[in-house]
């Protein structure tokens, strides 16, 4: 007979990661670094309260203590979102930062570029001036890289409330189609037929247990300790 997650089934998924990945856990609250991007982040006025990063093998919480005490099963859910990036960030490095930056990133690094460039060679103004184009990619845009990296986080949202939960509901694809349409993640992929076609595949393939990598470990890790 299965039973319920506890906490510390949780604590001790937490203190396996921490160990097989080097992942450590932050109060995003006592970040400067969060305080920081919280204000750059006009688009998401949520980011610093309600949203867990994460930044490398550094996952910052907003309140982890109380989280992890209140609602274990949310908690896991998250923390296993989280874990996801950090495997992805691990088996990419630097290149992950770029991909889920791009292009906003590369749009500011071409400005820059342009400006030394016009120096340089001593460009007349009224032709450096053209450099202010690549600001355009600042503004919001779809970004494929950073929806392909958010698609495997929150693929492990799905699979977490199917072997858990055994359902996934309309409520939860629609959460999650409004997260990659809307301000949350900068408009990153405002394509909602495309996007609940590409959960439709996971739910897929989570229900047919065809699940790899960190996935497949953490099935195992619940399914040993006769949660799922």
């Amino acid at each position: 007979m299965l039973r319920k997650l506890t906490k510390s089934d949780l604590d001790e998924f937490v203190k396996k990661c921490k160990i097989d990945y080097g992942v450590t856990i932050r109060d995003k609250r006592d970040s400067r670094l969060m305080r920081f991007l919280g204000k750059l982040m006009f688009f998401n006025r949520d980011f610093t309260e309600h949203y867990v990063t994460t930044i490398g093998r550094t996952i910052y919480w907003p309140n982890f203590v109380r989280d992890f005490d209140k609602d274990v099963e949310r908690s896991f859910r998250i923390f296993f979102h989280e874990m996801q990036h950090v495997v992805d960030y691990s088996s990419m490095r630097y290149s992950f930062c770029l991909s889920y930056l791009f292009p906003q990133l590369q749009g500011l690094v071409l400005f820059v570029l342009s400006l030394v460039m016009a120096a340089i060679f001593k460009v007349p103004s009224p032709y450096w001036t053209l450099s202010f184009f690549w600001l355009l990619l600042l503004l919001p845009m779809p970004s494929y890289p950073r929806m392909m990296l958010e698609m495997s986080g929150y693929s492990c949202d799905m699979a977490f409330k199917i072997w858990y939960e055994n359902d996934f509901k309309a409520r939860d694809y629609n959460l999650i189609v409004k997260q990659f349409t809307g301000s949350h993640y900068y408009f990153m992929w405002p394509f909602r037929e495309a996007v609940l076609q590409r959960l439709a595949n996971i739910d897929r393939n989570v229900r047919s247990g065809n699940v790899t990598g960190f996935k497949k470990k953490v099935y195992n890790y619940l399914k040993d300790r006769g949660i799922v």
